[in-house]
């Protein structure tokens, strides 16, 4: 294993040098938030690390002493239990220095109680805080979503022009591997080769953002399970493209994938609560966030919400406080393709519209307030998933 673990140490310096030359992440690549994370070591036998912050969660592995683990900073309080957990984001080698996703039987993101690790430090597991990060910053999880440019103009783009995509595999490509490049090139450095089955695939929920390049697809994993780059075209077709799904996705995108990759992007910020939540699908841990001009309820990438009032920031096309995000811009973005759910004026000449939708399981729902010239003021937006058994 420590072999493998050695070749994966030079991939991840290959895929710094190749990726960093893609030009599609909104922030240099590998911007981590140190503050954000913690190191810990595992100081009992048959440690069990589950898949939410509740004793009932599924058990997903066993770790064991001198296990060192790389987690979230900020515990996910459970009062009815009356009990704290870390989300643990990676594993340490501390013979290498590599941090991984995956490591034996492991895998992250899960939880652990904080009764059973104790916080150590970088001095003592032996490697820097930015040697960590940065190899935090090559897993699917310290990646993000920065491989999505979240300016302004990239994204009315993006809305406009529906380039927005999503992907399965062509018929005949299931139970083959799958290489990820670093830029549309067989002769590129790989970033993962993946080797996927029927059913792990839609685990994925793989997004095309590019197609310019013939022959080539540029992806994103909305579940971040894997690093984002360029695949060939024709081991994958393109799915029926469904308004709210494209509209949702893009939100999602460009709110980030994680607490900390959020804090990148929209950052300074405070982190107000951090609580353990059942609900029936099962423990979530529920964090609200307070950013300048921006308020965040966060789950997961499927279950979150947030109330946007920053002058010149936005999301999904939807940018506050500009001329041109106005009333007609909205409609016809927005409006046409999905269903105004609801419309009304207030006192003071000021409006809001409701835009609804989503498939069987999920659903979203987006408020947009206009001044009385009809500019974007505020936006709020929520997304959930449905119980539909």
């Amino acid at each position: 294993m420590r072999s493998r673990m050695k070749k994966t140490i030079l991939a991840a310096a290959l895929f710094i040098l190749t990726f960093m030359s893609c030009g599609r992440q909104s922030a240099a690549y590998g911007e981590i938030n140190n503050s954000a994370f913690v190191p810990l070591t595992v100081d009992k036998t048959n440690v069990r690390l589950r898949s939410g912050p509740g004793t009932q969660s599924r058990i997903v592995g066993l770790a064991n002493p001198d296990l060192t683990v790389i987690a979230e900073k900020w515990l996910v309080f459970d009062e009815e239990a009356n009990m704290s957990w870390y989300r643990i984001v990676g594993f340490l080698d501390t013979e290498t220095g590599g941090v991984y996703d995956r490591l034996d039987d492991l895998r992250a993101p899960c939880y652990v109680s904080a009764e059973l690790v104790r916080e150590t430090s970088y001095t003592e597991v032996g490697y820097s805080e930015e040697a960590v990060m940065q190899q935090l910053a090559l897993t699917p999880y310290g990646q993000g979503y920065s491989a999505v440019d979240a300016s302004p103009e990239t994204q009315r783009r993006m809305a406009e022009q529906q380039t927005l995509k999503r992907i399965y595999q062509a018929k005949g490509t299931y139970e083959r591997a799958i290489t990820i490049y670093a830029e549309p090139s067989k002769s590129s450095g790989e970033l993962k080769v993946i080797d996927f089955s029927v059913k792990e695939f839609y685990d994925y929920e793989l997004f095309a953002t590019d197609d310019s390049k013939a022959g080539w697809l540029f992806i994103v994993s909305v579940t971040s399970r894997c690093p984002s780059g360029w695949v060939e075209a024709n081991l994958f077709d393109i799915e029926m493209q469904y308004d709210y799904v494209r509209i949702g996705t893009l939100i999602t995108l460009n709110l980030g994938a994680n607490v900390p990759d959020m804090m990148s992007r929209w950052g300074p910020e405070e982190v107000v609560e951090r609580k353990a939540i059942e609900d029936w699908n099962g423990h979530l841990d529920k964090t609200k966030m307070a950013f300048d001009g921006l308020e965040v309820r966060y789950e997961n990438y499927r279950n979150f919400g947030f109330t946007l009032t920053r002058k010149g920031a936005g999301t999904d096309g939807i940018v506050i406080g500009v001329s041109w995000c106005n009333q007609a811009y909205i409609e016809k973005t927005f409006c046409k393709p999905l269903s105004l759910q609801s419309q009304r004026k207030l006192d003071d000449g000021s409006e809001y519209w409701t835009i609804a939708g989503g498939p069987d399981g999920w659903q979203f729902e987006m408020t947009i307030y206009f001044d009385k010239q009809g500019i974007v003021q505020k936006l709020q937006y929520g997304c959930h998933d449905v119980d539909v058994s």
